[in-house]
């Protein structure tokens, strides 16, 4: 116990005041970590950026040098809106798989969900791309192995108007017709038949709207 008229020196105070602070600033880190622990971890690497206009292929030894070359989304609004052009020749899809893979990293492409017409015309497009990336441009050369990683659609919230149940539900239409049909394009390659698709990502985050768009995963 202190003794009447002792004085506490002032660094000690604000050494005790800091402390103190640190400790309840811990308490709360670990009491929202516990409330994850059940999840699936996210990695501390991940960030996203975007770029809407054509990259120099200069850019791309900068990226390597920054260590971001992990996984390069091919696709956005535009592409949303029309399929992406796919041929046996070295057109740009095939030359940007092959520059991102030059970094050591792996392209995510996108396939449409607005082709037009009905769902069966989108399965179909998607399917035709997945035929194009993984079967005809392995098998002619160009690539040396299949594309791992595909996303159906581009930010599905972007203009609309309805309720967040509602633009679930139409995620949900296209991702159940268009994987099977990209997923049974996939089964035909003899270098690897497997592939992961990803739904769509939202424009923004949007807790109610995730909540449904993940709800049921």
């Amino acid at each position: 116990m202190l003794k009447s008229g002792v004085r506490i020196p002032r660094w000690f105070q604000n050494c005790l005041i800091l402390c103190i602070a640190l400790a309840a600033t811990l308490a709360m880190v670990q009491r929202a970590n516990a409330q994850f622990t059940s999840g699936t971890p996210v990695s501390p690497m991940l960030i996203g950026q975007s770029y809407w206009n054509a990259l120099p292929n200069t850019v791309w030894p900068v990226v390597q040098a920054s260590g971001a070359n992990h996984l390069i989304r091919i696709g956005g609004t535009s592409q949303n809106n029309k399929t992406l052009a796919c041929d046996a020749n070295q057109g740009d899809l095939i030359q940007q798989i092959q520059m991102f893979r030059g970094i050591g990293a792996e392209p995510i492409i996108q396939v449409s969900a607005k082709v037009g017409g009905t769902l069966a015309t989108e399965a179909t497009a998607a399917a035709a791309m997945v035929t194009c990336v993984n079967i005809t441009n392995v098998a002619n050369g160009n690539l040396a192995y299949p594309v791992q990683y595909w996303s159906i659609g581009n930010e599905p919230d972007n203009g609309f108007s309805g309720t967040a149940a509602q633009l679930a539900a139409g995620v949900q239409s296209y991702v159940f017709a268009l994987a099977p049909a990209m997923r049974n394009a996939a089964a035909a390659s003899t270098v690897d038949p497997n592939i992961t698709i990803m739904a769509p990502e939202l424009s923004w985050f949007q807790t109610p709207m995730y909540a449904y768009m993940v709800g049921g995963a």
